[in-house]
């Protein structure tokens, strides 16, 4: 495995600049017991990517995209937390939305969640925006260093 590794790091993400392309990722799994794969370190820096899924409960995905775009990730900048991506499922019978959120490390992603879940304006968006009902029904996240 290390051999691969420093393939990688010494000869593959060069070869691929010098051809326009970007090694962006690369995970190996490191406990079987765990969903989460553990990035493996290519440089000197770390992120904490988070997938977020959510199963919208139906005929509630206009109401949520809504309440991201204008209220959520601009709490979530406030608290160091910063969203790089939306998607929707292809199938829509799914009613599933994804997003990735970035954080320094664990222990800021929880702090910041704690300091994000107890804002003011987010319990009155929260309120106001599920009065006819829950907008999602389930939700997963998953965690993956970078």
């Amino acid at each position: 495995m290390q051999a691969i590794l420093d393939r990688f790091r010494n000869d593959t993400i060069r070869i691929f600049a010098k051809h326009d392309m970007k090694a962006t990722n690369f995970w190996v799994v490191v406990d079987e017991s765990s969903k989460c794969p553990r990035a493996i370190r290519l440089t000197n820096t770390w992120i904490l990517y988070e997938l977020r899924v959510y199963d919208v409960n139906l005929d509630k995905m206009k109401v949520i995209q809504e309440r991201l775009r204008d209220h959520v990730v601009q709490l979530f900048m406030n608290y160091g937390m910063k969203v790089t991506q939306f998607w929707e499922d292809l199938n829509e019978a799914n009613n599933r939305l994804y997003y990735v959120v970035e954080h320094a490390n664990m222990e800021m992603r929880n702090l910041n969640y704690d300091r994000f879940r107890n804002d003011p304006e987010w319990i009155e968006v929260k309120r106001i925006s599920e009065l006819d009902g829950p907008l999602v029904n389930k939700q997963e996240r998953f965690s993956i260093n970078k």
